[in-house]
């Protein structure tokens, strides 16, 4: 009934407020690590923006194999700073991780957000 929405909000407060003290820890993380060249631009769009996270113990200069990491989000809601703990993972075995950021629906169709993947690389 009229209470039910109450309740239903009462819990996703209490989650939010238990995932807190782990999200500030990765916020700080992404927004402070000197290894994540963050907002590379990339193409005209305005989400036309990547991340280029640097392997651990390559040195500059050093040949280091690259992943490019696509965040999903059902065409609607993805961002490049969602895989970030991937990023992360992959650059400390030494792999050069590129997370570039793309048009969603309804700033761009399917074929336009496939012209802003292919233009990053």
């Amino acid at each position: 009934g009229g209470a039910a929405w109450i309740v239903r909000a009462a819990r996703l407060m209490a989650f939010a407020v238990a995932l807190w003290p782990g999200w500030c820890r990765c916020i700080k993380i992404y927004l402070l690590s000197p290894n994540i060249i963050k907002n590379v631009k990339y193409g005209p769009n305005g989400r036309n923006y990547l991340d280029v996270y640097l392997p651990r113990d390559v040195e500059e200069g050093q040949k280091a194999p690259v992943v490019v990491l696509l965040t999903g989000g059902a065409w609607m809601i993805g961002y490049k700073a969602w895989c970030f703990q991937v990023g992360r993972a992959l650059a400390r075995f030494g792999y050069l991780v590129v997370t570039p950021d793309y048009r969603n629906y309804p700033q761009a169709t399917v074929e336009g957000m496939v012209l802003d993947v292919h233009t990053a690389k």
